[in-house]
């Protein structure tokens, strides 16, 4: 049974990500749209619910600590419309230390999937929050524990109805096509597979290298619809082609050279690399839509 104490969560702390996960799944997303939810809670406010100093309808409310910054309450420490201090308007005071209403707001300025599919989880966050640490390292520190947890808890918190449709993603679960292999859904990258199936990316990779060469020279990009094998005997890995296809990545929001080429397990790629390749004067200047050379 995975409780707070196996979690090493106070009994409020893991009451909060039992409903952030219900909420990510009552909107139809994959387990990967709960680690960015918990990874961004995880850095805002260490799962904890916060009231504001200087807000007093909040102090009302059931919180757990008192915080001071800005207009901002509750987990994601999203900032209170008109409230003293607020330069942004997230919701009303009872909204944003509402767990489910809060996620809710948080997973629909995530956006569409397709605009954060490819990113990694910190650089998901990042593009909600807009920290000031431009390349999510701050996020990036909670990777590993929000995984925990996400993986921990999807398969014990109920899923919370959403009051609105998924943000670009039609309501289902991951489940195996059949006994043996695994379809691949929009969110799912092979980390998140290996542990929904008792695998391991390496497992994966030697399993399936020979019907999607790909896998050999990067595991981290992954097409929704593939059908991946979990037994069997392992496929030699694809001759390296004398003159490989060139690969090209389309620039989202929020994306910056060496997040993109974080993306690729290639040492070979980096981002002075990807700006030589594209002959880019600025390297600090790309454009959402934008189709890059990867080399």
């Amino acid at each position: 049974m995975v409780g707070a104490s196996s979690l090493n969560l106070a009994t409020s702390q893991y009451n909060h990500a039992v409903a952030i996960v219900a909420a990510c799944k009552g909107r139809g997303l994959p387990v990967r749209g709960a680690h960015v939810a918990l990874e961004t809670a995880l850095t805002e406010s260490g799962l904890w619910m916060y009231a504001n100093g200087n807000n007093r309808r909040s102090l009302q409310l059931p919180h757990d600590r008192v915080g001071w910054d800005h207009g901002s309450v509750g987990l994601f420490q999203q900032q209170v419309g008109g409230a003293p201090h607020s330069t942004a308007n997230w919701g009303t005071t009872d909204e944003l230390m509402n767990v489910a209403q809060s996620t809710g707001k948080f997973l629909e300025a995530l956006g569409p999937l397709s605009e954060w599919q490819m990113k990694s989880n910190w650089m998901a966050c990042q593009h909600v929050q807009r920290s000031a640490f431009s390349d999510g390292h701050n996020y990036q520190a909670n990777d590993a524990r929000a995984i925990q947890i996400g993986n921990a808890l999807w398969g014990v918190s109920p899923a919370t109805p959403s009051t609105g449709p998924a943000p670009g993603l039609a309501s289902g679960s991951a489940k195996p096509a059949t006994a043996g292999t695994y379809t691949v859904l929009p969110g799912d990258n092979l980390a998140t597979i290996a542990a929904a199936t008792g695998t391991t990316v390496a497992q994966l990779v030697a399993l399936n290298q020979g019907s999607h060469p790909s896998l050999a020279h990067n595991p981290n990009l992954i097409e929704v619809g593939w059908t991946l094998r979990l037994t069997g005997a392992a496929q030699n890995a694809p001759a390296t082609p004398s003159n490989p296809s060139p690969r090209f990545y389309i620039v989202q929001s929020g994306d910056n050279l060496a997040a993109i080429a974080r993306l690729y397990d290639d040492p070979k790629i980096t981002w002075q690399s990807i700006a030589q390749a594209n002959h880019l004067a600025n390297p600090d200047l790309i454009h959402p839509g934008e189709k890059l050379l990867i080399a």
